[in-house]
């Protein structure tokens, strides 16, 4: 910054050019700042971008898997909760993972997934719940879970999925947001995020969509309740 305002200082306050030779220099004086910004703001971008890639391998690979306790299993959406609202859906134990990561800091993920691959019809069910240091980080991870959804979702597949926003029909915390999964114009599943204090949750269903808020409110009011009492040790 201080290079840039000294040359466009030195321009500014500079006598008016002499010719039309000494005007094209002017104007190529003028340019400069624009050109270093140009120059700098695609280097501060990969610098920023290889910043937090550098930090996610740092996380993934100091990261330390944990036992999963009741306590972290109740934090979470699993399938025998969905089972209980989708008629005809008995989940199979065998198509579902819960697992707990531990991460150089102390912060800690528990995460939930069932996914059925030899039944296309049965839902697919993905449920997080992390615990950050404090609640700048969580806002952090909140704000990074649902953009980085919406890219995956932007660059992932051949459907045309789109999120439909629909903060009107549930709400939780001090910060959430509520879509519809739609896939070539029509609802195929559930985006929720949200974040109260150093807890984030993060829930994706596909197969099967809410669009009632007191319906999904069964679904997930539990295990919102459980997360809040989960602490980093």
């Amino acid at each position: 910054m201080g290079a840039q305002g000294a040359i466009v200082m030195s321009y500014e306050f500079s006598p008016p050019p002499a010719d039309a030779a000494s005007r094209r220099n002017a104007d190529r004086w003028r340019l400069k700042p624009i050109w270093l910004l140009l120059t700098l703001i695609p280097l501060c971008l990969l610098a920023a971008i290889a910043a937090v890639v550098g930090l996610g391998f740092l996380y993934t690979y100091t990261a330390i898997a944990e036992e999963v306790t009741a306590e972290d299993r109740r934090s979470i959406v699993a399938a025998a909760a969905l089972a209980e609202m989708v008629e005809d859906f008995v989940p199979d134990p065998n198509n579902e993972t819960v697992t707990k990561q531990r991460y150089f800091d102390r912060s800690y993920d528990v995460e939930y997934e069932y996914d059925d691959p030899h039944d296309d019809a049965a839902p697919y069910l993905y449920c997080c719940t992390t615990v950050e240091r404090k609640p700048g980080d969580a806002m952090t991870t909140y704000v990074t879970a649902w953009h980085g959804t919406q890219l995956g979702i932007a660059f992932g597949g051949d459907a045309e999925i789109e999120l439909i926003e629909r903060n009107d029909l549930f709400r939780w915390g001090n910060q959430s947001r509520f879509a519809i999964i739609q896939a070539d114009g029509e609802p195929c599943g559930n985006l929720f995020v949200a974040r109260k204090g150093t807890v984030v949750f993060y829930l994706i269903v596909s197969g099967i969509y809410f669009d009632d808020g007191g319906v999904f409110s069964e679904l997930v009011s539990s295990a919102l309740s459980n997360a809040q009492r989960l602490r980093r040790r």
